[in-house]
């Protein structure tokens, strides 16, 4: 395929087309002649640049923001994910020692966790009335997240701070969420939302694993679905999370229902829900051409780092292989050597830590960079300069 001509091809065509016009026209750097070349230069430019952009949007792997939506929807009729709320549930609670006021905490009431070192919080809303009495009692009621996206999966117990005061402000009752919220995710990247596209064909016959993984997808609050046969038993283990690594009771549910539009009848599936294996990895820059910055280049390695563990789906494993190229991808010319002397794998609040340079394993688990509480998650370090190689 020829390659589009360049700035300066559009530059020296104009030159050409001008003198066999005029053979007599002269040329100067910076005389107005030439400033005039550049502006024709540059509308050609655009025009080159304007028809590559519409190229492009002719292909799922091409297209991107509304473009992608609209070609996508042009094809299959296929929408993308959109942002959703975190679901779950929140516990209202008052013990055997005081008496307190009865009455209805309505729906509505805003609960939210504390304030972080930013000034924001996570609040959610209670999604139905819940009757209280004047003595002990414990009552649940579901609750969904104010704000859509991840910001909203709150971990357990850290919604305890009612906003709005609750019966006229009865100080005797406590309010705490015993379970994580989930659910909550972004609209569906393009990365994403194309590779699903281009894989919709294999699943119409639905009752494959790609269908069984296609169909939960439209439930909203599932953003991760990976269906695993047992080859002995012929059992399906499908495991599901937000875009966190979340699960709940809700979610499970409502995997549950909406599996029965998908699933061969007589077949088995176990639907569950997906933990998160938050891993904090140290890179080393091990050997680079002279002259490179390890410090000036971190954030940009760490960010090819985080979307290359963003990709990977419950029960994947994170390689080092795969995290290698990752990190070396944005100065494939000037890195040579990288090493991992550090990782950490927080699951379920236990944190592992494992030796250096080992792939990380954690079955039904999603791997995501440990930023939890402000974490860095990964931290870039000069490898040379530490061991004082030159």
């Amino acid at each position: 395929m020829s390659a589009a001509p360049s700035f300066n091809d559009l530059v020296d065509l104009g030159r050409i087309e001008a003198k066999a016009r005029r053979p007599d026209l002269k040329f100067y750097d910076g005389d107005v002649t030439e400033a005039q070349l550049h502006a024709c230069a540059a509308m050609g430019d655009a025009i080159i640049g304007w028809a590559a952009i519409q190229n492009r949007n002719l292909y799922f792997g091409g297209a991107r923001g509304t473009d992608l939506d609209t070609i996508v929807m042009d094809k299959l009729g296929l929408a993308r994910n959109p942002s959703t709320r975190s679901l779950g549930t929140l516990t209202f609670s008052r013990g055997s020692g005081p008496t307190g006021n009865s009455g209805t905490i309505p729906a509505g009431t805003q609960i939210a966790t504390a304030v972080d070192i930013d000034g924001a919080r996570v609040v959610v809303t209670t999604d139905t009335d819940l009757a209280v009495s004047t003595g002990a009692f414990s009552s649940n009621v579901g609750a969904t997240a104010v704000a859509y996206g991840t910001s909203g999966n709150v971990s357990a117990g850290l919604l305890t701070f009612p906003v709005d005061a609750l019966l006229g402000g009865d100080n005797t009752i406590s309010v705490t969420n015993a379970a994580d919220f989930a659910g909550g995710n972004n609209s569906e990247t393009d990365e994403a939302y194309s590779a699903r596209a281009r894989m919709l064909w294999q699943t119409q016959r639905r009752a494959t694993l790609d269908a069984i993984e296609e169909g939960v997808l439209d439930v909203d609050t599932v953003a991760v679905a990976i269906a695993e046969e047992d080859e002995a038993s012929g059992i399906v283990t499908l495991y599901v999370s937000d875009s966190s690594g979340n699960s709940n009771g809700r979610m499970l549910y409502d995997v549950e229902v909406a599996l029965q539009g998908w699933r061969a009848a007589g077949s088995v599936i176990n639907v569950v829900g997906g933990i998160k294996a938050m891993v904090a990895i140290t890179v080393s820059i091990d050997e680079y051409e002279r002259g490179f910055d390890v410090a000036a280049a971190a954030q940009t390695i760490i960010d090819s780092a985080v979307t290359r563990i963003n990709r990977l789906r419950v029960n994947q494993p994170l390689t080092m292989d795969s995290l290698t190229a990752a990190v070396i991808a944005p100065y494939a010319t000037a890195i040579t050597s990288v090493s991992f002397p550090s990782i950490v794998v927080t699951t379920q609040g236990s944190p592992t830590t494992l030796l250096p340079d080992t792939d990380v394993v954690a079955p039904g688990a999603l791997i995501r960079p440990n930023t939890a509480g402000g974490g860095v998650g990964i931290t870039v370090v000069d490898g040379k300069r530490l061991t004082g190689a030159t």
